[in-house]
């Protein structure tokens, strides 16, 4: 009989840790999945900016009014920004409850955040 409840306290344990180690592994999946899409969307970002930038160039050797610019500058600015706060909306509700709980961030600047953080313990 001693033996039987033994077996039993070890398929219950077993059930528990290997419970707790799917979970841990699930969880970490998700921080370098979370990761991975911040880089891209980082990297998309770069690229609407050295967009931006080849626009006014252009704007500049063909001669358009330096007003003109301007207001072009200002208004792709306020444009951007939305923009890339309207990307971490659309991830935070693209993904389902359960995996919308570990994402932290719900801005742009928490996002850079994330990655500067994951980039600066990795050069330490």
């Amino acid at each position: 009989m001693a033996e039987f409840l033994w077996f039993i306290g070890g398929a219950l344990a077993y059930k528990v840790l290997s419970r707790l180690l799917r979970i841990s592994h699930t969880a970490h999946l998700i921080r370098e999945i979370q990761l991975n899409v911040i880089k891209f969307l980082a990297s998309a970002v770069q690229d609407v900016a050295f967009i931006h930038s080849l626009k006014y160039k252009l704007m500049t050797d063909a001669e358009f009014s330096e007003d003109y610019i301007l207001n072009e500058k200002k208004s792709d600015e306020k444009d951007y920004i939305f923009w890339k706060n309207d990307v971490v909306k659309r991830l935070y509700s693209s993904v389902s409850p359960s995996i919308a709980i570990h994402i932290s961030s719900k801005d742009w600047r928490e996002l850079v955040d994330v990655l500067d953080k994951y980039y600066n313990k990795n050069e330490t």
